[in-house]
């Protein structure tokens, strides 16, 4: 019998991106007073492996959260975390032969839910 390791992260999705990309989805929508858009996310630049992954754009708060204000100046967040969900998600992949699915709750602001539809996942992020 093999063992497998399961995952639950706790991630966020703001929205739901078209196939096969994680494009904001929500670009044409206002952001709300409080919220700024953070465009040219790249995870291959702690994650060089990634090369296939397209750059995207989230939301976060403007002030006032230490992950937003992370996310803001570096375009990323807990790299250790990140790498760790990626490759789960790859190796849960691999023995399904169809894509891993992560769900996310307490989702915040997303950065792991996009990471992972990024990656190819399919997510179900839930948020209070």
């Amino acid at each position: 019998m093999q063992a497998t390791t399961f995952l639950l992260a706790v991630i966020v999705c703001p929205y739901r991106p078209a196939a096969g990309s994680v494009q904001d989805t929500c670009a044409h929508l206002p952001l709300k007073p409080g919220v700024v858009q953070v465009d040219d996310i790249r995870p291959t630049s702690f994650m060089p492996t990634l090369s296939s992954v397209e750059p995207y754009s989230m939301r976060v708060w403007e002030t006032g959260d230490e992950v937003s204000r992370h996310i803001k100046s570096q375009r990323r967040w807990d790299e250790k975390r990140s790498k760790l969900i990626v490759r789960e998600l790859q190796q849960f992949e691999r023995i399904l032969g169809r894509p891993a699915v992560l769900l996310d709750i307490g989702a915040n602001l997303g950065w792991f839910s996009l990471l992972a539809s990024a990656v190819g996942a399919r997510v179900i992020a839930v948020e209070g």
